[in-house]
């Protein structure tokens, strides 16, 4: 049995796919679509449709999508506000005591 390889797409993939005018779109729409055909791909674009991202949050709709498909429950990060979205997704978003702090 083969293993899975996991690959990340980084936010400019998605924003050339997305914009026609762009000059990487035909390139990167096609990778894209590609990429759809992948669990951590249809679950990123499912992330960005339920969550009503735009081409800047895209990148946090792949990287949740990679945590939930990769069996990640906890997200550390600096950016717990950017993060909560994705609660009801099943992640538990934290953060170091500093960012905490300012919650409390």
């Amino acid at each position: 049995m083969a293993e899975t390889e996991y690959i990340l797409f980084d936010a400019g993939m998605f924003i050339g796919a997305l914009l026609r005018g762009d000059p990487r779109h035909t390139e990167a729409y096609a990778s894209v679509e590609a990429a759809r055909r992948v669990e951590a791909g249809y679950k990123m674009l499912d992330l960005a449709a339920a969550h009503h991202l735009t081409a800047r949050r895209i990148h946090d709709a792949r990287h949740a999508a990679t945590a939930l498909v990769a069996g990640i429950t906890r997200v550390y990060t600096y950016d717990v506000t950017d993060w909560e979205v994705f609660r009801v997704d099943g992640l538990k978003i934290v953060g170091p005591q500093s960012v905490l702090a300012k919650d409390i």
